[in-house]
């Protein structure tokens, strides 16, 4: 996969899916496709939680072999759900 995100550079990354049950649970593989020393395949696991009436997802992935590499993923996915809160909030605006 290929992705460009919106103030940084292409990067690639490969995976697996391991396990995949909707709405529940997505497991999947995350290797980064040009990856530095720092790197290894990781495991993924996503899947929606409850905080009072409202879906909140709880994610997990690892093992990372530094922190530095675990601080860039931490970032990396901050920032994606704050995009997708974005979206949904906006969504939810209009619906009301």
């Amino acid at each position: 996969m290929r992705a460009a995100p919106p103030d940084g550079e292409t990067f690639h990354l490969a995976g697996k899916f391991l396990e995949i049950d909707p709405p529940w649970r997505l497991v999947y593989t995350f290797t980064w496709e040009e990856p530095t020393p720092d790197d290894r395949e990781t495991v993924v696991d996503l899947s929606p939680g409850e905080a009072e009436n409202a879906s909140r997802p709880v994610l997990s992935q690892g093992p990372f072999l530094t922190d530095e590499r675990l601080e860039l993923h931490r970032r990396g996915w901050t920032d994606s759900f704050e995009k997708l809160r974005i979206v949904t909030d906006a969504d939810a605006d209009a619906d009301t």
